[in-house]
């Protein structure tokens, strides 16, 4: 569970919108692990979103993903033991921007989406729905959003995916389904609510 503005009192005093995760058990709803920033961060609205459920190396430790909002970043944390505990902080992810993608609004959806790369692990997919486009060095569409598709093995990106038109707003929601061209991969299904009259399933990156 994210609560991105909760105050969390530090050393150094208060940090207010510090944010914080917290992991309950399904069995009885106690709390199994808990996590706020290494470096706090006044304003850093960590939890805005979650996604779990990975195993990068099998040693039974699961990971997840957390949005920090106010730094513009996804953390991946992983918990300290099988049984629970904390949570550490073992990778960040940033929407880099690139000569034809500014992001916004990254990570404002997270998804595991199976394994949509073929690699035998579950990946991780981020929603910047507000991102815009760029050609030649100028704004071509604003708002269009992308995807990040990345590997849970690795965390490094393997895919990016674009909405094409002007208030597409394409990555405002996630889910990946079963595969459904047979070529033995699932796929990943993304919302662009400003997309008028166009649905829009994709294959795996």
């Amino acid at each position: 569970v994210g609560t991105p503005r909760a105050t969390i009192d530090g050393v150094f005093g208060l940090w207010p919108d510090q944010g914080f995760v917290r992991v309950y058990s399904g069995a009885d709803g106690s709390e199994i692990a808990n996590t706020a920033l290494a470096f706090p961060n006044g304003n850093s609205l960590l939890g805005t979103a979650i996604a779990g459920g990975f195993d990068t190396d099998g040693d039974g430790k699961r990971e997840l993903a957390a949005t920090v909002e106010g730094l513009d970043q996804v953390s991946i944390f992983e918990q300290a033991s099988t049984d629970g505990g904390p949570l550490f902080e073992i990778a960040t992810l940033s929407g880099a921007d690139t000569a034809t993608i500014r992001f916004q609004d990254f990570g404002r959806v997270l998804a595991n989406v199976g394994d949509v790369t073929g690699d035998g692990v579950d990946d991780l997919a981020i929603g910047a729905p507000g991102s815009d486009l760029l050609s030649g060095g100028f704004f071509s569409s604003f708002n269009a959003g992308a995807v990040q598709v990345v590997s849970g093995a690795t965390w490094t990106v393997t895919g990016t995916l674009v909405g094409p038109n002007n208030l597409d707003r394409f990555g405002s929601a996630l889910a990946s389904v079963p595969d459904r061209n047979n070529d033995g991969g699932r796929e990943l299904v993304v919302g662009a609510p400003g997309a008028h009259g166009r649905d829009r399933l994709r294959r795996r990156p």
